[in-house]
């Protein structure tokens, strides 16, 4: 392998982050309405209401170059608190929501002390940044936009959508199953996600859902503005599954989550006038839990 082609895992995050994700509208179909008593999962989120939400951000990589195992690399624990306020609640139900990034660390414990230091400056770039997006009665979200310094967090920012769940218009019980999917466009390339939630439990104000995710792309171009200059980065495929535990309340911006997705990519790297195959694994683990009670 020419050192010439070294990607490290640092920059491969930040090739990954430097783009803000485009929001498409889930499209949700109802698998199994489930037992009886049924309700409509709606938020009901109150003008004027904050929340915090505190994210710990686990990843680890294995790569593979050009036929050779590059060691394993386990990227710092970013820990990542995010301050929501409500605003604009309409008669339907949607909201007006803004985020900011309140307080940023990283535990660093069992990773490489290189990329402690590479990642140090960006996770504290973090602070300050805000957000804006709007959430529909049943958890659509719609136009995401990122204030000054969000190319840095987008690795962590990618996740509002995604955690954000959309509900089905129809009324539903214990044992319900639907499937959200939708496509995702980020760094240039287009990955298809598809979810599907089983409700576990259901009261009058909160919900406990088991999700699983699968997310796939074609070959198509990446966004390779985060690597040297003169590279370019073709995907050749994607497969990414996941798993998650979610715990809403109907009253709050962000659920609580515990979740697990391990995403396979094949990529064709070409930089300083050579060309290299590339097979990337991430693991990546998220638990989010309410900072404070709103």
């Amino acid at each position: 392998m020419a050192a010439t082609l070294f990607i490290t895992p640092a920059q491969l995050v930040r090739a990954q982050a430097a783009s803000t994700p485009a929001v498409a509208p889930a499209s949700v179909s109802v698998l199994d309405a489930g037992a009886a008593p049924r309700r409509a999962l709606r938020y009901k989120l109150v003008q004027g209401a904050s929340e915090s939400v505190t994210m710990r951000q686990k990843i680890s990589m294995n790569i593979e170059m050009g036929g050779m195992a590059l060691p394993s690399q386990v990227l710092p624990v970013t820990v990542v608190t995010t301050k929501f306020d409500v605003s604009n609640v309409t008669a339907d139900g949607s909201a007006s929501v803004k985020g900011e990034f309140v307080d940023v660390d990283i535990d660093a414990d069992g990773a490489e002390p290189m990329i402690v230091e590479a990642m140090r400056p960006q996770i504290a770039s973090l602070k300050g940044v805000t957000m804006s997006y709007n959430i529909s009665a049943t958890g659509q979200v719609s136009k995401l936009e990122f204030g000054a310094g969000a190319p840095a967090a987008m690795q962590s920012m990618q996740s509002v959508e995604q955690m954000s769940v959309a509900f089905p218009t129809e009324a539903v019980g214990v044992g319900a199953r639907w499937k959200a999917a939708r496509p995702v466009t980020q760094n240039g390339m287009t990955i298809q996600q598809d979810v599907e939630y089983v409700v576990k439990t259901l009261s009058a104000d909160s919900v406990v859902l088991e999700m699983s995710l699968t997310q796939s792309a074609k070959d198509q171009t990446m966004d390779a503005s985060a690597m040297p200059p003169g590279a370019t980065a073709k995907l050749r495929s994607l497969d990414g599954k996941g798993t998650s535990t979610v715990a809403i309340r109907f009253d709050r911006v962000q659920p609580s989550i515990d979740m697990k997705m391990d995403v396979k990519m094949a990529i064709d790297l070409e930089m300083g006038g050579q060309s290299n195959a590339m097979n990337q694994n991430m693991i990546m683990e998220i638990k989010t839990v309410p900072a404070s009670k709103p």
